[in-house]
């Protein structure tokens, strides 16, 4: 490991992402959560975003496109790696996916509108033992809860225990060292226990948090999960509700302009809503006007 190549390179080529007992049952699980909320969201007719984040060289993502074929729907798939080495590779490994896939660079770090990406655009969003290799879980978990729209569901496949191997291994990574917020990671390492993520994960606004790990186990005391948030979804009424607002918002709108443009003497449509009142004609005498009318 002492070559060119980065250590992540060298596990990832040597199969420690798959090929266990442990880490393919993680993938098939994370694989069934996605295939059960994409068979909720067929019935609004309507093409299901995906987002898998640091996607690597595809463990997981190869069990997903799976079960997404296998379910005949309309999907649009974002395939993302911070790396722009491990994307290029995966458009070659995966050209046969049968499914609208596209491959995009993306730094978990930086916020996704830089990075061309729109908010409230994902309907589910996932990565499996990527989101502890960053920085600062909450400004993380921030930028992914605003790329979910309204009913979103992030899942979140991730070591919740430190053991020796791991450290071993990943420890070798620039990734596993990055975490700046240790307070609320285990000690001695970058992963956070069960408990510290489904409080992170409503810390950042996701609701109905839940984990799944090997059936006859204790939740509470796992060693690895998938851990699952939803973004509330937005009622008729609150649809309603934002309507009214913004129909107010305009009338009051309007009736402030109808009053400027009263004591400037022009018509309401010359009023520029975006200037100041000054540059319009209000001075300190019509500004007092103005407040008593307005009062």
């Amino acid at each position: 490991l002492s070559s060119s190549s980065a250590a992540s390179d060298v596990y990832k080529r040597q199969g420690l992402y798959r090929g266990s007992v442990v880490v393919d049952y993680f993938n098939h699980c994370v694989g069934e959560q996605i295939a059960q909320r994409v068979g909720a969201l067929q019935a609004e007719e309507r093409i299901i975003t995906i987002l898998e984040v640091g996607a690597g060289t595809g463990a997981t993502s190869r069990v997903v496109f799976e079960r997404l074929r296998s379910m005949n729907c309309r999907v649009r798939y974002y395939y993302t790696d911070v790396s722009k080495a491990i994307i290029q590779k995966a458009k070659q490994v995966f050209s046969d996916a049968k499914l609208d896939v596209e491959y995009r660079v993306l730094d978990l770090e930086v916020p996704f509108g830089q990075q061309g990406f729109e908010a409230a655009s994902v309907d589910i969003l996932f990565g499996s033992n990527v989101v502890h290799a960053t920085s600062d879980i909450a400004k993380v978990l921030g930028h992914l809860r605003g790329l979910l729209r309204p009913g979103g569901v992030i899942l979140l496949n991730e070591l919740t225990k430190l053991h020796l191997f791991s450290t071993l291994t990943f420890g070798l990574t620039d990734g596993w060292w990055l975490f700046a917020d240790k307070s609320i990671r285990i000690r001695g390492g970058p992963l956070l226990s069960l408990a510290s993520w489904k409080h992170q994960l409503e810390r950042a606004g996701f609701e109905s948090v839940v984990a799944y790990s090997f059936p006859s186990a204790n939740i509470d005391d796992v060693a690895q999960a998938v851990v699952v948030g939803e973004v509330a979804a937005t009622s008729d009424a609150d649809v309603e509700q934002d309507r009214n607002q913004d129909s107010n918002a305009s009338s009051l709108q309007n009736e402030i302009v109808n009053l400027v443009a009263e004591l400037v003497q022009v018509s309401p449509a010359k009023i520029d809503v975006n200037r100041h009142l000054g540059e319009i004609g209000i001075d300190s005498i019509k500004f007092t006007v103005l407040s008593v009318r307005l009062s």
